[in-house]
């Protein structure tokens, strides 16, 4: 049986991927954005990682400099390491 995986954010600079079991597997950062606000697994095979970053509060000096992908959405293909999303669970009220 495969594992199931699930996202993990840290410090809201970079997010670990972590196996269901709490042991890490992949540690990301995204450069040039410190704020790394959330992440959601799509596409059709759920196997593609968006990731948002966040600008508020870091100056504009910065986001010219060092901060450059701040505020910005990013996508990371993980169809190369079988690591999938599950569909989201619906149901009526």
């Amino acid at each position: 049986m495969k594992e199931a995986h699930r996202i993990s954010l840290a410090l809201a600079a970079a997010f670990n991927l972590t196996v269901q079991r709490g042991v890490p597997r992949d540690r990301y950062t995204v450069p040039g954005a410190e704020q790394v606000t959330s992440c959601a697994f799509g596409g059709p095979n759920l196997d593609q990682l968006y990731i948002t970053t966040a600008a508020c509060g870091i100056d504009e000096a910065r986001l010219k400099t060092d901060q450059v992908n701040a505020g910005h959405l990013f996508k990371l293909d993980l169809s190369a390491e079988g690591i999938k999303g599950v569909k989201a669970f619906s149901y009526k009220l």
